[in-house]
C-alpha cells in the first residue's frame, strides 16, 4: 500500500535528517578506509621506488626517459610521505588533510609505476639490442 507522498515541511525535513547521519557515517568509514590505503601506497610507492632507483644505478644510470621520471616520482613520494606527516598531525574530521593525502598517495603510485614502465621499455629495447647481436653474429 503506497502511503503516497507528504508536502508538509516539517515532516521532509524529519525524514531527510534521518537519512543524513548514517550517510555521514559511511562517508567517513569510505574516507578512513581509503586513508588505511593511502598509508600503504605510500610505503609500497617508497619501497619500489627506491628498487628501481638501484636497478637504474646498476644499469649505470642511463640518460633516458627513466631518469626524468625517477626524479618525478621521488618528488611525488616525498609530497605523499610529507602529506602523510600532516595527517598523521591533523584531527581526524579534516577531511582537506585527508583528502590531499589520498591523493598525493595516489599521485605517488602512479609516478612510480610511470617509472618501472620506462624501466621496462628500456630492458626490452636492451634485449633487442642483445638479439640482433646475436644473430648477426
Amino acid at each position: 500500500v503506497d502511503k503516497g507522498v507528504s508536502y508538509n515541511p516539517s515532516y521532509a525535513e524529519k525524514q531527510f535528517r534521518k537519512i543524513i547521519k548514517p550517510c555521514r557515517e559511511v562517508l567517513r568509514q569510505a574516507r578512513d578506509a581509503l586513508a588505511a590505503r593511502a598509508y600503504t601506497m605510500t610505503h609500497r610507492a617508497r619501497n619500489k621506488l627506491t628498487k628501481l632507483v638501484a636497478h637504474d644505478e646498476a644499469a649505470g644510470s642511463p640518460d633516458d626517459d627513466a631518469a626524468g621520471l625517477i626524479k618525478a616520482a621521488e618528488e611525488a613520494v616525498a609530497f605523499a610521505e610529507e602529506m602523510e606527516k600532516k595527517k598523521d598531525a591533523a584531527e581526524d574530521d579534516d577531511d582537506e588533510v585527508t583528502d590531499a593525502f589520498i591523493k598525493a598517495a595516489h599521485d605517488a603510485k602512479l609516478a612510480v609505476d610511470a617509472v618501472g614502465l620506462a624501466m621496462r621499455r628500456r630492458m626490452k629495447h636492451e634485449l633487442e639490442a642483445a638479439e640482433d647481436q646475436l644473430h648477426k653474429a
